[in-house]
């Protein structure tokens, strides 16, 4: 019988458990802190956690050394996320737009390009530079059928 109820108990335990999605947001966000901490160190990126991925802001006049190489190389499975890129605050709409686009082409150039779709909620321009926002969209594996692990990318 205690056996029975001590089963039951772990059971609730991991029932109760982190979610893949949540998971697979602090991965990112450890990658990210990891990864980027001399740009954070050095004033050349800033990051904020989200309940869903996190917002990393580039300050404009950037160092020689880009961040953004080391944004990438931190990021998780692009199937698995949005990433959406915002302008400075107070730009005129087509120089926003111009260099969104071109963060856009260099972010496409690299093995991420398929996550730049805008997420869920997009960030307030910053007024002091470029802002990319990351959200981690978990699939649905709810019910279990028709889930495909080999085309689909899992959380962890």
């Amino acid at each position: 019988m205690r056996q029975l109820v001590a089963g039951i108990g772990l059971l609730l335990l991991a029932a109760c458990g982190r979610t893949d999605q949540q998971k697979s947001v602090d991965l990112l966000q450890q990658r990210l802190h990891t990864r980027m901490a001399d740009a954070v160190s050095a004033g050349a990126a800033t990051i904020q956690d989200l309940p869903d991925g996190a917002i990393v802001t580039f300050p404009d006049g950037r160092p020689a050394a880009d961040p953004r190489t080391d944004l990438v190389e931190a990021l998780l499975d692009p199937g698995l996320l949005r990433i959406g890129i915002v302008a400075p605050a107070g730009l005129p709409p087509y120089a926003a737009d111009r260099r969104v686009q071109a963060w856009e082409a260099d972010f496409r150039r690299t093995p991420i390009g398929p996550a730049l779709r805008p997420p869920s909620v997009m960030p307030q321009p910053s007024p002091n530079g470029m802002t990319v926002s990351i959200q981690v969209v978990c699939p649905d594996r709810s019910n279990g059928w028709g889930y495909d692990v080999s085309h689909s990318p899992a959380c962890f």
